[in-house]
Parts: structure tokens; C-alpha cells; sequence
């Protein structure tokens, strides 16, 4: 048996001081935190036994000594692992603001400005523990498979390892709430906010980038097409130790916030404008009947994931993802009965489009008729 708790504790904080400069000019000035702190912790049957021996591809530590997954795809469907467990974050968010509103004559002026730092200390999503598929692909069942210790697939990760992840957002807007006559009122405003990508506080994040890599260079597989050869050009190093001796490909590779790269990876979403708009007209002299309408445009910046699932591209880490290997020792291959040459291996990579990373936009609308009644209008 195996599975997992979860907690979640978040906590919250807030300074706020309002000074009447007169009575048409005030300031607010506020300080806000909020933050909260995940633990997924496995329970039951996760860490390997003493007498356990595994022949895993990489040799660095593997968290917590976590027996590897397996998974059954067919008539069986049964599923054993532990995932990324033990995983934890902490988040913490800070903000500084300050509103102004003054009012002069017809005219009700506010602005703002404020700056956000968003924190979070994260692990990897990094399974290091390795994982088999059976499929039922050599007998024809899923759970026979797996007592022959025959696999359809499996895949192992280097690293687990913790990425430190910031994100400044800029933000400021003027609107001025202005009595046009007697009967209309007009909402006037402009809000602007800076949302620079997400990026990693030791660098250590990477992407692909086309103008980066040369094709000339382009990788040499070996004959089964799971590695690559170690003669291939286009090959590197990690500055991880647990990755020492082991080069990787990364032409095309860039590392973010280096030799002129956006810290972020992609440019940074600096110009976002977004107009407010409104207004309430009263239809009749008692003021009874009321039209309002309003529009304005909002952005928005991605929480971060996007980056977060960046962490374990070369050459910070790498992975494998052999087929048709042995349970007993995934580097041996089944079908040729020997041992997957001890090559580079074929890594995925989570890339971002540098040029083309706009922040996300809504326009939002509204249009609505408002009638008093009697008694609404005594009270």
C-alpha cells in the first residue's frame, strides 16, 4: 500500500494607514504578505528495503531511496509509486502600495502605484526513482509481462533538486471619476502593469533558442535511437556533480539570464496598457432610472508554472526514456539481450518561445439598467 498526505498551512498579513491631507487630498499606504507552504509526504510501503538492489541509470542519490514506479496498461490497470514525493515548496508574496485620491470640483482623481516580488522555493518535478510500463506487449497481458520482467518503457530522471523562483510586478493607474452634468457621470482611467517572466535566482534554468543552434552539429544517435553517440558534436557538460562525466547535448541550449539572455528566458511583457471606461447616466430628473456601462482591459501573468516545469532541461539535469528493457536492469535491452551502450542520453526539453511570450489579456464589458422603487427611494 502505498499513498500521501498533503498539508497546505498558508498565512497572511496586512499594514494599511490612510492620512487626511485635507479634506480633498488623501493618501493610503499599505503593506501586504501572504504566503503559504505545501508538503506532499509518501505514506506506506515507499522507501526501499535494505535488502533492496536497484540498478538505476544514473548514480547520483535517489530522494528518499523511493522504490521504483510500476505501472500495468491493459486488463490489469493496476498502478504502484510514489510520484515526486517527498515534495515541498514555500511561497511568499510582498507587496508595497500607494494610493492617492483627490477631489476638485466636478473631478474625483485617484492614483496608485505598486510593487509585487513573488518567492517560491520549489523541488523539481523530477521522478528519480525510475518507472516501468507494462503493456501485455510480449505475452499479451500486462501483469505477465511484469512477472517476466519484460517492459514496455521506462524512464528515469537524474535529479531532484530545489529551484528558487522570483517574479517582480510594476503596476500603476490613474482614473479620474468626473461629473460631466448634472445626469452623466464619466469613468476615466488607465492602468498599466509590468509583468517580466518569471526567472530562476541562481540561473539555473535553461531553454532552447533557434539562433543557437547549428546545424551543422546535430546529434548522432546510436543504432537504437534511445542515446546518443559520445563522437556526436553539439555535447556539453552539467554543473551538477551527480552529472559529472556525463555529457549531454545541448546545442541550441541557451542558459537564461547569461551572455544577454532574459533572466525570465522569454522577454519580459512590459507594455501592458489597459484603458477603464465607464459611465452612469440618470434617464429621468428624479434620478430613478439609470443607465451604467463600462469597459476595460485586464492582464494577467502566468503563476509560474510554465517555468517551473523548466527545471530539469540540460544541463542542470537530464533523463531516459529506454524501451523494451529488462525489469531487473533497465540499461539491458531486451531485444538485443545486451546492455544499452553507455552513451548521452536522449532528453526531453521544456522550451519557451522567446519573441512570442505575450502577457495574458481579457477585455471585460458590462451594460445595466437600474430602476429605484418608491420605498427604495424613502429609505
Amino acid at each position: 500500500m502505498i499513498g500521501s498526505t498533503f498539508s497546505s498551512p498558508s498565512y497572511a498579513a496586512v499594514v494599511h494607514s490612510t492620512y487626511v491631507i485635507s479634506p480633498m487630498l488623501v493618501n493610503e499606504a499599505s503593506f501586504n504578505y501572504n504566503g503559504d507552504r505545501i508538503a506532499v509526504l509518501p505514506i506506506g510501503l515507499a522507501s526501499t528495503p535494505s535488502d533492496f538492489v536497484f540498478n538505476r541509470y544514473f548514480s547520483g542519490p535517489n530522494a528518499d531511496n523511493r522504490i521504483p514506479s510500476i505501472l500495468l496498461v491493459g486488463s490489469t490497470g493496476a498502478r504502484y509509486s510514489a510520484g515526486v514525493t517527498p515534495w515541498k515548496n514555500s511561497a511568499n508574496s510582498y507587496q508595497v502600495r500607494d494610493d492617492v485620491s483627490w477631489t476638485r470640483g466636478r473631478h474625483q482623481f485617484r492614483t496608485c502605484a505598486s510593487w509585487l516580488l513573488f518567492r517560491k522555493v520549489q523541488d523539481w518535478f523530477q521522478a528519480t526513482q525510475g518507472g516501468f510500463v507494462f503493456t501485455g506487449l510480449f505475452t499479451g497481458n500486462d501483469f505477465a509481462d511484469y512477472l517476466l520482467g519484460y517492459t514496455t518503457c521506462y524512464n528515469e530522471a537524474a535529479i531532484q533538486a530545489i529551484g528558487h523562483w522570483n517574479s517582480v510586478s510594476p503596476a500603476a493607474y490613474f482614473q479620474d471619476n468626473w461629473r460631466a452634468a448634472n445626469r452623466l457621470t464619466l469613468n476615466l482611467g488607465l492602468r498599466w502593469d509590468g509583468i517580466p517572466h518569471t526567472n530562476e535566482a541562481n540561473k539555473e534554468m535553461s531553454n532552447f533558442y533557434a539562433n543557437l543552434y547549428n546545424p551543422a552539429a546535430a546529434a548522432q544517435l546510436s543504432s537504437d535511437y534511445l542515446t546518443i553517440l559520445p563522437t556526436s558534436p553539439g555535447l556539453g557538460t552539467g554543473p551538477n556533480p551527480i552529472l559529472e562525466g556525463t555529457p549531454l547535448y545541448v546545442n541550441g541550449v541557451g542558459i537564461c539570464g547569461t551572455h544577454g539572455l532574459p533572466a525570465g528566458c522569454v522577454n519580459g511583457a512590459w507594455l501592458n496598457f489597459g484603458p477603464r471606461l465607464g459611465f452612469a447616466y440618470s434617464l429621468t430628473l428624479s434620478g430613478k432610472t439609470v443607465l451604467r456601462g463600462g469597459y476595460g482591459i485586464m492582464y494577467e501573468r502566468l503563476q509560474g508554472n510554465d517555468a517551473y516545469n523548466m527545471a530539469g532541461n540540460a544541463p542542470f539535469s537530464a533523463g531516459v526514456n529506454f524501451h523494451l528493457v529488462s525489469l531487473s536492469n533497465p540499461s539491458t535491452s531486451i531485444p538485443i539481450g545486451s546492455t544499452i551502450q553507455a552513451s548521452i542520453p536522449v532528453s526531453g526539453l521544456v522550451g519557451m518561445e522567446r519573441n512570442d511570450y505575450a502577457a495574458p489579456r481579457s477585455s471585460q464589458f458590462s451594460l445595466a439598467f437600474n430602476r429605484l422603487s418608491e420605498k427604495q427611494c424613502c429609505q
